[in-house]
């Protein structure tokens, strides 16, 4: 089931940038292991506390169910013949920020330090094999947009 928001419909580069996020992968995932794991959109919130109003969805994150709420990827788990424990995945992918927030905020940083690896990690993206081109919305850059 999709959360509600109250943040209006995106700008096209605000899709963009939400389209390039799902190619990217798990922003955790790479600056960790370097893996191109699925990922979902997050949204940031004001002062970085669950519940909190969004920012907007160009303060977006690709994180996956491990990092984000501490679910035990399925596909690894086929792969291995079992479920991964959780200090299995620590050591392959880093903590899980719903298992161990500070360790979590130790490993990736907070919310700013995030956006601005995913912003570092879109223009990769994007300028190595973007699906959809066009400006895409960059909190990070003069402007709000990238190229």
């Amino acid at each position: 089931m999709a959360m509600s928001s109250a943040l209006p419909a995106p700008t096209v580069a605000e899709a963009r940038r939400m389209d390039l996020i799902v190619q990217a992968g798990c922003i955790c995932c790479w600056e960790f292991a370097e893996l191109g794991t699925p990922c979902e959109v997050h949204h940031l919130t004001i002062g970085e506390h669950h519940g909190a109003p969004r920012r907007g969805h160009a303060f977006t994150l690709g994180i996956c169910g491990w990092h984000h709420r501490g679910e035990r990827p399925l596909p690894l788990a086929l792969h291995l013949g079992r479920p991964p424990t959780a200090q299995m995945l620590t050591a392959l992918v880093g903590p899980s920020y719903a298992r161990t927030p500070n360790d979590f905020r130790r490993e990736f940083g907070g919310d700013e330090v995030l956006l601005r690896l995913q912003s570092r990690r879109l223009a990769e993206v994007a300028a190595s094999y973007l699906i959809h081109p066009g400006r895409y919305a960059d909190p990070a850059r003069p402007g709000g947009f990238a190229p």
